[in-house]
């Protein structure tokens, strides 16, 4: 796919003065070594850095006070303030470390749709990338705006927040839905191009305001950073575009939090709901001495996948074996 200069600068919401920082940035070390130049292992550790100190910065507006305490006298000062926090130190790390994590940059890169643009060697595919790949490049490219901006906190700070919504982060507890990802993957099969978001561009105009046109559609979100309406206005589309039908179930959405005691109610849903074949049982009695025990083989045809599972009875049997199975669907 053609390099999009113009759309990954207006979705990070920084235009690069040198543009082939932007291009190093998305160039992978085996890249480099097959065809010569500069690739983004540099601006990786640069970005990690940025990444660092952008993300301590939020959570110290996000936590913390100046405040003022008339009784704290330890130095004989008028209306001494100082710095408090609602949460002590450790909570801190934690969180930043939630932040920053090889998982939640990848997912990041995904929703953005930015790894497709890699330039990668002859040993690497585009449709297989880890995490770490992908982790680096989120990384890279706040290396890059860094040393193209001279270090301009602000443009730091305001690229991050268009790249992963931190905010968003901090005030659900990490629990936010993919609409953004799950639109995009919808959007380039059906146009073969990444969705274009039109985002009000101003660091001073808040709520930002993001749109997104699909047919004769516009959706619209508003949020307190770029990237949380971006996610707004992708949710909107969503919803419409599953209601209406073109975004069909997933096996995902079933499945994300499951154990023995409600594996075979989920395996049914999928079945009904057309997204897997249907699960065939099989039971046979297991000796051990005067001890009987089952062992459940479940099959499904269009997986081509068979599953084991021992128990007592042959219910407990035929749960491990609908784990498995599950396990197996949310690799």
């Amino acid at each position: 796919m053609e390099f999009d200069y113009k759309n990954i600068q207006k979705t990070i919401g920084y235009t690069f003065r040198n543009v082939d920082l932007l291009v190093q940035a998305f160039t992978r070390k085996s890249y480099s070594q097959e065809n010569g130049g500069q690739n983004n292992e540099v601006l990786e550790f640069v970005g990690d850095k940025v990444l660092d100190l952008v993300v301590t910065k939020i959570l110290v507006e996000h936590y913390g006070v100046m405040t003022e305490d008339k009784k704290w006298n330890e130095f004989k000062l008028k209306n001494p303030t100082y710095f408090q926090t609602k949460s002590k130190e450790g909570i801190f790390t934690d969180i930043k470390k939630e932040l920053v994590q090889k998982k939640t940059l990848s997912r990041a890169i995904d929703d953005l749709g930015f790894a497709r643009f890699l330039y990668l060697g002859n040993g690497e595919n585009h449709n297989k990338l880890s995490d770490s790949v992908k982790e680096d490049l989120f990384e890279a490219i706040l290396g890059a705006v860094a040393i193209d901006c001279d270090w301009d906190l602000d443009k730091l700070v305001f690229t991050t927040e268009c790249m992963i919504d931190i905010h968003g982060f901090l005030e659900s507890d990490f629990k936010d839905n993919n609409y953004v990802g799950i639109v995009q993957e919808w959007y380039v099969k059906e146009y073969g191009t990444l969705p274009e978001y039109d985002i009000s561009s101003s660091y001073y105009q808040l709520p930002f305001m993001c749109y997104l046109r699909i047919g004769d559609y516009t959706f619209s979100g508003e949020g307190s950073s770029k990237a949380k309406a971006r996610m707004n206005c992708a949710e909107e589309a969503y919803w419409y575009l599953k209601e209406n039908g073109y975004i069909k179930d997933s096996i995902d959405d079933f499945i994300d939090d499951y154990d023995e005691s409600n594996s075979l109610m989920i395996l049914n849903e999928l079945y009904q709901k057309n997204l897997i074949g249907q699960p065939v049982y099989s039971f046979s009695e297991e000796h051990d001495g005067d001890n009987i025990s089952w062992k459940c083989s479940l099959f499904i045809k269009d997986l081509k996948k068979k599953t084991i599972g021992l128990g007592y009875t042959k219910k407990s049997a035929q749960r491990v074996a609908a784990v498995k199975m599950l396990d197996y669907l949310s690799r």
